[in-house]
């Protein structure tokens, strides 16, 4: 399951790319308008440029550590199945 949203997060990472805002957001700003979506969108683009970032930063880096990750049976946030705190930490290769 985790490489399945690793693969989710990586690909809409990548399409929320800020370097493909220049083609996508015209295409989304024609299909949403007249709505208030639509709108606000056209309206805030630096807002979009900005999120868009941020995802693509947060999207790829999460992605890529979940896509990575090998399966270890453990629950996460570092707590055991007694729900101790574990010192057991995430190798990555």
């Amino acid at each position: 399951m985790t490489k399945i949203w690793g693969g989710v997060l990586t690909l809409t990472g990548f399409i929320a790319c800020p370097c493909h805002l220049p083609l996508t957001l015209p295409l989304i700003l024609g299909v949403l308008g007249g709505t208030g979506i639509g709108a606000f969108l056209s309206e805030n683009q630096g807002l979009v440029y900005g999120v868009a970032t941020g995802y693509f930063i947060v999207g790829i880096g999460v992605g890529v550590l979940l896509l990575q990750r090998k399966r270890t049976g453990r629950l996460p946030l570092g707590r055991n199945k007694n729900n101790e705190l574990s010192t057991n930490r995430i190798k990555v290769n």
